[in-house]
């Protein structure tokens, strides 16, 4: 028995596949995040759910206890 070749835009049951779509509507994507394809996903972080370094004058995102990747580690290091 052949498999069928699953392309962009099938209705796939969920029960089937773990590999979800957009949640979007007309957007046929697979999703990445909070059931967003990446690009909606970026949209969706960059209005809403992006927070800054709180590091003053640093406007990197937040990545670990309030600091971006760059402080974290250049912290971690210096406490090591």
């Amino acid at each position: 028995m052949k498999k069928r070749k699953i392309t962009w835009g099938d209705k796939i049951s969920k029960a089937k596949t773990k590999h979800y779509f957009c949640t979007i509507k007309e957007c046929k994507r697979k999703h990445a995040g909070r059931g967003m394809c990446q690009i909606h996903y970026n949209k969706w972080r960059k209005k809403y759910g992006e927070k800054k370094c709180t590091i003053k004058n640093c406007i990197r995102p937040y990545e670990a206890k309030g600091m971006c990747a760059f402080h974290y580690l250049k912290n971690w290091r210096r406490n090591k």
